[in-house]
């Protein structure tokens, strides 16, 4: 009987320690389980928080977009193109505008009247040609009618913001103002420039 009572109690014994041993595997699994939780949550919080970073950094770019764009209302009314024997530049908006043509090699450039709202400079190109070679001969030389396909516009809008536009191109934000290009500068006392037409479109 006493064997059987020792024999007893160490199965007790060894079952007690196989059960703590388990519940402390148990316990551990949990723990482990817990951790793994717990560096996920933590995962999914950086991702979050950097989803709201990104978020708001794309606010803050469409922000700044949308200033731009508001900022260059009064240019997108501007336009400029070319005829086979004309240029014609046209103030869509509603504020007067200070313009110049400006043409690299040769460089020359021609100021403008401010152009008043609604209205348009019709320009022959022979008489643009024709009003700066009067000034400086030696343009006559170096200025074709072909060069003038890479006029550009430069404008300066009511927000002090310079604009440049090509025919038929985009409009770029251009340098200061006061930065005048180099090379022959003509102010034209032409009509074209002194009496500009009704523009058949206003905004």
């Amino acid at each position: 009987m006493a064997r059987l009572g020792t024999i007893a109690a160490t199965v007790v014994t060894v079952l007690a320690a196989l059960g703590g041993l388990v519940l402390g595997i148990r316990a551990e699994q949990r723990a482990i389980t817990e951790e793994k939780r717990a560096v996920e949550a933590e995962q999914r919080a950086k991702s979050e928080e950097r989803r709201a970073i990104r978020a708001e950094s794309r606010a803050k770019d469409e922000q700044q977009q949308a200033s731009k764009r508001d900022k260059s209302t009064y240019v997108r009314r501007v336009d400029f193109y070319r005829g086979m024997n004309s240029l014609t530049i046209v103030n869509g908006s509603t504020r007067i505008m200070d313009m110049r043509l400006v043409l690299k090699s040769p460089d020359v450039w021609w100021d403008l009247q401010a152009l008043p709202p609604c209205q348009q400079f019709d320009i022959p190109t022979g008489l643009l040609i024709s009003a700066m070679s009067a000034k400086e001969p030696w343009v006559r030389k170096h200025l074709t009618q072909q060069d003038l396909s890479r006029l550009r516009l430069e404008v300066l809008d009511p927000n002090g913001k310079v604009w440049r536009r090509d025919s038929g191109g985009l409009i770029k934000e251009a340098e200061d103002w006061t930065q005048k290009p180099t090379g022959v500068r003509l102010v034209s006392d032409e009509p074209w420039n002194m009496k500009p037409d009704k523009s058949p479109y206003c905004g």
